[in-house]
């Protein structure tokens, strides 16, 4: 599937500019079409379509003249130089795009135009692909280093792969680990919202919502709202999941679940194909452990899912490194990562990043 893209501006400079720079970074997602004068838009699209059509904004209302009498469902945004003028009203119809963005975000702009449609889609498959690799990071207890774990498992494989890291988590320690750039990226939210409406056009709000960590893990950033996390069932976390896997842009993709046994944790630990259970040597965390695995047995049953046998369990905060238990509860010992007493969080998280044992998880 192309997005079909119709471009009238005086400015040969910057359609140039702009067309080159898609057909080298994303020319298996455009096609352009591109006109000086509006007559030639509005002939061109007498006789063909365009999913949107983009102008200077002092031909608005020649446009909108123009297309009077031409029947198309192209969504209709204007060029301004004025970034403090440029604005959306998705209800009046009304979308205005600063002409001067960085490539990047104009990328993110059209994405989330094209989300408008009413009758945008893309093909579902199966979760499983040859290209990503789903992960789930639980823990029976809270406070034993799950997330922290996560993230340096995302840091870890971003330094030869692409990852995608999703947090699950209700309230979770994101904003304290990864910063992306200031891109526009919505995060979370829109995410959730195409989920809950059942728009077809998750994967494109998942490409416009995504930021990047200066480590190079790709995330989105937290929800405003926690209640909408809560709401997470796991249809959502099985069609997100799928869109991912359908995209194909991400090697390794890393769900922080916590510690949680609600629908949308269970729905992660089924959908992935490794769940990485991360405990600490304490007497509490092993009885937890126990009454934990127990729990997801009864609960594979149930729903005659699979579960337990995807498990590999690692040791949190180990103080010395003696020769550890093949097995506990019936899971594999993957390894035990080290205490680290000095340093931040995000110091903490980048030393754990840089360990070989990290590449165990796989």
């Amino acid at each position: 599937m192309k997005i079909k893209i119709a471009l009238c501006t005086s400015d040969v400079q910057f359609s140039q500019r702009v067309v080159h720079y898609f057909q080298s970074h994303y020319y298996d997602k455009f096609t352009w079409n591109v006109f000086t004068e509006l007559p030639f838009l509005t002939d061109f699209l007498k006789e063909k379509d365009a999913d949107i059509v983009l102008v200077d904004k002092e031909l608005k209302n020649e446009l909108e003249t123009a297309l009077s009498g031409i029947k198309k469902e192209s969504i209709c945004a204007y060029l301004t130089e004025d970034k403090e003028e440029a604005l959306n009203d998705k209800e009046q119809d009304i979308f205005e795009i600063e002409k001067y963005l960085r490539a990047d975000k104009l990328y993110r702009e059209l994405l989330e135009l094209y989300s408008q449609k009413s009758n945008a889609h893309y093909h579902k498959s199966g979760i499983l692909n040859d290209k990503t690799d789903i992960y789930v990071f639980v823990s029976p207890a809270g406070g034993v280093g799950c997330s922290t774990a996560a993230c340096a498992a995302a840091q870890g494989f971003a330094r030869f792969e692409n990852v995608l890291y999703i947090e699950l988590e209700n309230i979770g320690a994101l904003p304290l680990v990864f910063d992306g750039e200031e891109t526009g990226a919505a995060g979370l939210d829109e995410v959730i919202f195409a989920l809950k409406s059942r728009r077809k056009v998750l994967e494109l709000k998942i490409t416009s919502s995504v930021s990047r960590d200066k480590s190079g893990v790709f995330f989105f950033k937290e929800s405003g709202n926690t209640l909408d996390v809560l709401t997470l069932s796991e249809g959502d976390i099985k069609e997100l999941l799928t869109a991912i896997g359908q995209m194909k842009e991400y090697d390794k993709v890393i769900l922080d679940a916590g510690n949680g046994l609600g629908e949308k944790e269970i729905a992660a630990m089924t959908y992935a194909g490794r769940v990485v259970v991360i405990a600490d040597e304490s007497k509490v965390c092993e009885k937890k452990l126990t009454r934990y695995v127990e729990t997801l047995q009864l609960i594979e049953e149930k729903k005659k899912a699979d579960i337990c046998s995807k498990m590999i369990l690692f040791y949190n905060k180990v103080l010395n490194q003696r020769e550890l238990l093949q097995k506990q509860c019936g899971i594999r010992v993957a390894g035990g990562l080290p205490k680290i007493e000095n340093g931040t969080y995000e110091g903490i998280i980048g030393k754990l990043a840089r360990m070989e044992i990290i590449h165990n998880m796989k």
